[in-house]
Parts: C-alpha cells; structure tokens; sequence
C-alpha cells in the first residue's frame, strides 16, 4: 500500500471514529477532529485531498465540505483538480477561507453614492454550512485566521507542506511543523519536474549553489542578481506564460 492510500485510509478512519452518521436531512458528529497532513513538493497533496473527498462522499452522502486556501489562485488550482477528480458535490465550497468565514462590514459613502466596504467580521457559527473543513497550503494559515476558522467547532484536515517556513509575521505559530501524517514519496508524474528537482535539492541541502544549471531543456538554472548574465536575461525578458522567476 503506499503512502497516499495509507493516509486516506488513516483518515477514513477517523472520521469514522468522530462519531459521523448521515441522517435523512444532514450529518451529525458528536466529536470534531483536527488532522493534519503534511507532504513536500510533488507528493501529490492535492491529489490526497480529491481521493479523501471521493471516499467520504460514497461513505457520507450528506457531508458538506468546505474547501479553502489562502489565495485566491490556490483555491483556482484546487477547484479545477477536484473537478477533474469529479470529487466535489453540489453543496460543497471551494474558495479562500476569507471568503468562506468572514462577511464585510460597509458603511454608506454620500460622495459615491453606495456602500463601501470598511472591514471584515466572522460570520456566526450556527450559520456556517459546513460539515468538515479541508484547507490546502495550510502552511500559510496564521494563528489569528486558525483560531477563527476553530471557533466553528466542526472537524478540519488541514493540507501543507511541512517543509516551507510559517506564515510571515507570526514565528510563533506553525499548523504544519508537525503535521500527523507525511508525505515524503515524489510521485511518478513529478519526477521529472526540475522545479521539484530544485525543492529537493534546497531542502536536503539548504541552499541551491549560484551559477547552477540545473536543465537546458527547458532552461532551469540559478544565478545570483548581481550577475552579468542574470541583469542580461531579466532586461531581454517578456511575459511568458512558461517563464517562472523564483527569488530569495
């Protein structure tokens, strides 16, 4: 069994053990759970949460899930994988946590005429719809946003990769620094990712070493800013929807 199937059964199990029955018109839980997982670039992350997604909707029919990220872009990838999964029902929510858990707060502007918005307030429990949460890249979660999204006291899985650093301004807190499950397994498809190639490198080693080429189809490698070479590249530079530019 390798580690994706491992973990989704781990999972399955303990939704089971929450206590989660399907009754004629909702779900019922009498203890909400938090599991973390954790997996490095290429582990298939996201592919784990659509195969989870797939067995609890032919064990809970009536589940709602919440599916949220942190940006707006991370919730567009995630959606169109879900749907290529066929893995999301008609009640379900795939978006960012703001818009999931916080409503705007607006006042009248005389001067244009229409409400603007001046603020964001938590919506109220008893109105969130939600049976279990799913978060991905939860490595960027803080622990402001991470203590509202409990405040709802249903069940979450909380998906990231536990080798990035926490979220910026907050070294207190971490939400993958030890996550429940791992991921360590690169999968077949991403083996040949140089991206993931690179990650590998950085997290084994610490650093990737300057003037490196890493591939010269496609052209993968890494120079330093004040480079010759790298100022060359950056002036001849144009919008390239294949081109991906990493700093640090």
């Amino acid at each position: 069994m390798d580690q994706q199937e491992q973990v989704k059964n781990d999972v399955m199990d303990i939704i089971r053990s929450s206590g989660v029955r399907n009754t004629a018109s909702s779900i019922l839980t009498s203890n909400a759970f938090i599991s973390t997982i954790g997996g490095y670039a290429g582990t298939g992350k996201t592919h784990l949460i659509g195969q989870i997604r797939k067995e609890i909707k032919k064990n809970f029919f009536r589940m709602a899930v919440g599916f949220c990220t942190f940006t707006g872009k991370a919730s567009s990838v995630l959606a169109s994988k879900l749907d290529a999964h066929q893995a999301m029902l008609y009640n379900d929510y795939v978006g960012t946590i703001h818009r999931m858990i916080y409503k705007p707060k607006t006042r009248w502007d005389k001067n244009l005429k229409a409400h603007v918005i001046i603020g964001w307030t938590k919506i109220e429990p008893d109105s969130f719809p939600y049976d279990l949460i799913i978060i991905d890249e939860a490595s960027m979660v803080s622990k402001e946003i991470w203590d509202d999204l409990t405040s709802f006291g249903v069940s979450i899985i909380a998906v990231g990769d536990h080798g990035q650093l926490g979220p910026v301004g907050d070294d207190s807190f971490n939400l993958m620094k030890k996550p429940d499950h791992e991921l360590d397994e690169i999968r077949r498809q991403a083996k040949d990712s140089e991206i993931i190639k690179l990650s590998v490198i950085a997290r084994k080693q610490g650093f990737i070493k300057a003037n490196t080429i890493f591939s010269r189809d496609p052209p993968v490698l890494r120079l330093p800013w004040n480079s010759p070479v790298c100022q060359d590249i950056w002036k001849k530079l144009v919008f390239d929807e294949n081109t991906m530019t990493l700093c640090g």
